[in-house]
């Protein structure tokens, strides 16, 4: 009687160590998860700093361009008033 408790015994610290293995297996593979979300979060903030960097530099790029395009019609304005002024005179 006592060999079949202790067979019993034995079986059950045997399949606890088996969930323990599974449990201690599932940790370690959310773990890796874990760390190739994070790798990939940080690769995207990477990416997000560098789109937004590129963003002010074309607005800076385009506000230039603006004044340029302004002063050009001014310019323009002003020869043709001036043009059309010697030609009246």
């Amino acid at each position: 009687m006592l060999g079949v408790v202790a067979c019993r015994l034995m079986i059950e610290k045997e399949d606890r160590i088996t969930e323990l293995e599974q449990a201690m297996e599932r940790a370690t593979e959310a773990t890796l998860d874990k760390d190739r979300l994070l790798e990939v979060i940080q690769g995207d903030k990477t990416a997000l700093s560098r789109a937004i960097a590129q963003n002010k530099e074309l607005k800076n790029q385009l506000a230039e361009l603006q004044n340029s395009f302004v002063k050009m019609v001014c310019t323009a304005t002003y020869l043709i008033t001036e043009s059309c002024y010697v030609d009246c005179v």
